[in-house]
């Protein structure tokens, strides 16, 4: 197995996916990159190149998580940093039950030498471009601020490869680790 580019997350259900589109399609304006419908998740871990022998150790990490099925919730849009530096445009999904999913791989990714900041649990619909986009966005974003997108059952985390293309990337399950 050679390196691979990859990163630790939750898939969503096609129902949610299906509610969000009315917001990601409000957000196809120029300077703005959606995330194909097909390529929503929440990331827990951005990992970068890695190589076979630490996938095994990553694996190992998700094999200990000892943790139920739950029900996510969808609801609210935001922007990351902030509204008048605007990068990443979200959907909320808050849940305790991510958190301590979080908590609990945390410790174990750290001690391989990834550097984290606080976990902020979202959906990234979009990324800005430019500042160009700015107005537009915020315009949208207040449209679907206290929109409710409806939930999923979280029933395993997965470790995905991703490959980059011209067209946008192409991200593969290469591991999940089912919830009880």
């Amino acid at each position: 197995m050679p390196s691979m580019r990859a990163f630790i997350a939750v898939p969503i259900s096609d129902e949610v996916k299906k509610n969000i589109e009315p917001f990601r399609k409000a957000l196809e304006i120029d300077d703005v990159k959606t995330v194909e419908p097909e390529n929503l998740h929440i990331t827990l871990f951005f990992l970068g190149e890695i190589d076979e022998r630490r996938t095994m150790e990553i694996i190992a990490a998700m094999e200990k998580i000892n943790a139920e099925r739950f029900e996510l919730p969808f609801s609210g849009a935001g922007v990351f940093p902030n509204p008048n530096f605007i990068r990443v445009v979200w959907v909320g999904c808050e849940s305790k039950e991510l958190e301590n999913i979080y908590g609990a791989l945390a410790p174990s990714i750290s001690k391989m030498g990834y550097k984290f900041e606080d976990f902020r649990a979202h959906l990234t619909i979009a990324r800005v471009k430019g500042p160009a986009a700015k107005e537009k966005v915020k315009e949208v974003i207040a449209r679907f601020k206290d929109a409710k997108f409806g939930a999923c059952t979280v029933d395993r985390i997965v470790l995905f490869k991703s490959t980059l293309t011209p067209k946008g990337p192409i991200y593969e399950e290469v591991f999940a680790k089912m919830l009880r």
